[in-house]
């Protein structure tokens, strides 16, 4: 039967409780033939009251019938578990937005632009990731370029949060591929993300 990991308490001020890991993930459970499809589940309590890290505990199963009450004669085996809680700031995954400054040379235009990083984990206050739609990232500056170019930008912690991932570019988070202008004297400026 599968283990249910009961996560009590909250954490210090500012994190959560993230997904309990459990080993072994499942168990036995002997009962007398007569109540046997009274049982429900089997559970470890974890309290996690003010932890700052992740917790880690020995947690002794108990059975439940379908009531929720507990099953006083069932024999578990293994009787006790190896739980995991880990504790974290909140976050959320949102996608990452370049800001492109400036404008091309004159006679040059940009062709198109991919970002191999398209969205960040953000870790900070619940109240902060509840408003955010989109991460604004580093700037791009296209004043001088006049050739496809590759960049490898830093991704910055805004001021509201404690950290973002990933903390850089992977060698390619802004290409740029430029071109002329057009024969009517029109820069064709094409952003696209990949």
């Amino acid at each position: 039967m599968p283990v249910v990991v009961n996560v009590t308490g909250i954490p210090a001020v500012g994190l959560k409780a993230g997904t309990p890991v459990v080993k072994p993930k499942s168990v036995t459970v002997s009962v007398p033939s007569r109540i046997y499809d009274t049982v429900d589940s089997v559970r470890a309590d974890v309290n996690v009251e003010k932890a700052q890290s992740a917790v880690t505990s020995k947690a002794k199963l108990v059975a439940y019938d379908k009531n929720g009450k507990p099953i006083e004669t069932a024999v578990i085996n293994p009787a006790v578990v190896d739980v995991e809680v880990p504790i974290t700031s909140p976050f959320t995954t949102v996608p990452l937005q370049l800001k492109f400054v400036g404008e091309p040379p004159r006679g040059f235009a940009v062709d198109s632009i991919r970002q191999n990083t398209d969205k960040v984990t953000v870790y900070g206050p619940q109240s902060v990731l509840d408003k955010m739609e989109f991460y604004e990232g580093p700037q791009v500056a296209l004043n001088d370029l006049k050739e496809d170019k590759e960049f490898t930008l830093d991704i910055p912690a805004a001021r509201q949060s404690y950290a973002v991932g990933p903390a850089e570019g992977d060698g390619q988070c802004s290409h740029c591929a430029f071109g002329h202008e057009d024969a009517g004297g029109h820069s064709a400026v094409d952003y696209r993300a990949e």
